[in-house]
């Protein structure tokens, strides 16, 4: 029952996620669309091509607290796809010492 039951949430959760996709372009352009939520979707979605807009958007942010909190998440998600790009790239390591 577990089983099924994972396999039905993981399945939710990617129909959502290919929604959001879809919609990011168009999220990224709307106003009323804030940077966590943008975040949030290049998070989960791994569309990093929305990092530029979402940076755009910080920086015309009005008030000075607000724009220095929007930038350091957006260093922090940089940062979160910077370390899972290396590590989807590097050679796993093999669990036992190879012999020579």
């Amino acid at each position: 029952m577990q089983d099924e039951t994972a396999k039905q949430l993981q399945s939710l959760k990617n129909q959502a996620l290919e929604t959001l996709a879809g919609m990011a372009d168009q999220l990224a352009d709307n106003n009323d669309v804030g940077i966590e939520g943008l975040l949030a979707i290049v998070h989960n979605t791994g569309r990093i091509e929305l990092l530029g807009k979402i940076l755009e958007k910080a920086k015309n942010l009005p008030d000075p607290s607000q724009k220095a909190q929007a930038l350091l998440d957006l260093v922090d998600e940089i940062e979160l796809q910077l370390v899972s790009g290396q590590e989807a790239s590097e050679p796993p390591v093999p669990s036992q010492p190879v012999q020579g």
